[in-house]
Order: C-alpha cells, then sequence, then structure tokens
C-alpha cells in the first residue's frame, strides 16, 4: 500500500468491534478510527450502550466537523423482530439500523423507534426458495420475494455459509417468482472421489477449504445431481481435499466426479433489502 500518501485506496471511517469473551459478556465500539492524511472528519465519537439482555448489541454516534450527526444502531444476534433497547431511549427491531441528520436507513430490520417516532419496515426480511438453477449461467428462479431487481444483495442459504450475491438482473416471471441473474458462480471447485470412509470423502484435487469456506456447502455428484451437505473440510495438502458429510450420499464410489457448491435446488434465499425513511416534521 506505501505510506497513506501514497496508497491509491479510497479510505473512510471504520468502526472496529470485538467479540465478547465468555467471561464478559459485555460488547462496545472499542475503536473508531479515520485513516487520513488532511484535516479529521470525525469531530466526536460516543458510544451507544445496549440492554443487559442484548450482550452483543452495540451503538455509536458520530458528528463530523461539518456538522454531520451519525446515530449507528447493531444488534447481530437478533432476529428480525427482535426488540433491543438502548441508553438512548432508542429502539431496534431486528438487526442493523443508521440515523443520517434524522433520516432512517436499515437492513435486516423490520422497526426502528428513534426521537420518539416510530418506523416500519414490513418488507425488510424476507425468505424464498430456489425453484430452479442454471450453474453456468449463474441464474436461478427464486419464489417468495418481492420488488427485488438490479443491484439489490441476497443471501443463499443463510443457515449455511450464507455467501451474499449481488442480483446483476431480475424478470418477474409470475407473482413473487423471479429469474435471478447473479453476480458470482455457485461452483466453488470439482474433483474426484479418491475414497470414502463412512461420512469422510477424500477428493483427488485442491478446493479451498480455510476459514469454513466450505462448511455447509453441498458436495453434489455431476452425474445425477444427488447432493448432500458438507459438515466441515479441510485440506490435508496441496493436492487434496477431505470434507465430512452430514450425511451420506446414496451410491457414491471412487471415481465420481463431484462438485462443491453453494448451494442446490430448494435452498433458502433471504432477502434484506436497505429499507429507508424521511423523519416526520
Amino acid at each position: 500500500m506505501g505510506t497513506p500518501a501514497e496508497s491509491r485506496y479510497g479510505y473512510h471511517t471504520v468502526l472496529w468491534k470485538r467479540r465478547p469473551e465468555a467471561d464478559d459478556a459485555t460488547t462496545r465500539v472499542d475503536l473508531v478510527f479515520e485513516p487520513r492524511t488532511g484535516p479529521a472528519t470525525l469531530d466526536q465519537v460516543r458510544g451507544i450502550a445496549a440492554g443487559e439482555d442484548a450482550p452483543t448489541a452495540s451503538g455509536v454516534e458520530l458528528t463530523t466537523c461539518a456538522g454531520k450527526r451519525f446515530e449507528i444502531y447493531w444488534a447481530p444476534d437478533a432476529g428480525p423482530r427482535e426488540r433491543t433497547c438502548f441508553a438512548n431511549g432508542s429502539e431496534l427491531q431486528g438487526r442493523l439500523a443508521a440515523v443520517v441528520d434524522g433520516e432512517i436507513a436499515a437492513s435486516g430490520a423490520t422497526g426502528v423507534q428513534v426521537g420518539g417516532r416510530s418506523y416500519r419496515f414490513e418488507r425488510a426480511c424476507q425468505q424464498g426458495r430456489i425453484l430452479q438453477l442454471e450453474r453456468t449461467a449463474c441464474t436461478i428462479q427464486v419464489e417468495g420475494l418481492q420488488h427485488i431487481g438490479a443491484g439489490d444483495r441476497l443471501r443463499i442459504n443463510p443457515a449455511g455459509r450464507g455467501h451474499n450475491y449481488l442480483v446483476k438482473a431480475a424478470t418477474e416471471m409470475g407473482p413473487g417468482r423471479h429469474h435471478l441473474e447473479l453476480d458470482v458462480t455457485s461452483v466453488l471447485g470439482r474433483a474426484r472421489v479418491a475414497s470414502i470412509k463412512g461420512r469422510q470423502v477424500e477428493l483427488d484435487f485442491y478446493i479451498v477449504a480455510r476459514s469454513g469456506n466450505l462448511q455447509r456447502t453441498r458436495l453434489q455428484r455431476e452425474s445425477d445431481g444427488a447432493w448432500t451437505e458438507i459438515a466441515t473440510a479441510m485440506n490435508p495438502d496441496a493436492d487434496r481435499t477431505v470434507v465430512h458429510l452430514q450425511a451420506p450420499l446414496p451410491d457414491l464410489q471412487p471415481g465420481d466426479w463431484v462438485s462443491a457448491v453453494d448451494y442446490a435446488q430448494g435452498d433458502t434465499v433471504a432477502f434484506e433489502p436497505l429499507c429507508k425513511g424521511a423523519e416526520p416534521a
């Protein structure tokens, strides 16, 4: 990167949040830092504590030198309708919301109460299901989503790997049914089965397994499309991949070609659009 003056990175304000240890249930925004070479943008930072019943939630208020004011509320473990109360009287129903000079923006949250005003976002947390897919074209057909279009993002298999995809194009096929073109392939790698020991399958090719990349994805046999979930995976060396399956894949044999794929037909799709609302006068 070089020195800050030499770097071509576009610097922005960064929030840094720690994960609490077992003996310290309280979490907070530990550090707000603004990489810069010129005058500061931030003038003041103030933490906003969450209630004791929400140990992983936190909030922060930022004020810039120009007088712009931000409030950010985060409850990463909350459900879409689960309420988190903050010390300044604000309340978040869901996971994330921000207030910028009185304008509300939320993601994964069905309600926000701030400054004595309440806002509802009924379509904030949608779930659908994959009906069909075409891996080579990076397309899926889904049911159960509303008002999704190009530029939106969605998570597929949210209870598993939960990878985030950009929607490049969307075509409505009927009420609540869409044909979506996504930005990247769902194939994480392919190989032949070298050996099988119960639910442990050794593959003859290296597919990146570090950082949980294959955890809760699917091992799919290419000949018939049959699949089962990958529980865990590892790379014992630079030439092999070992996966542990959640359940056996019937009739799987050494020599079969298989693919590690991010999702399969029938998987859940989560759509959490950015919801906005201007504060009433």
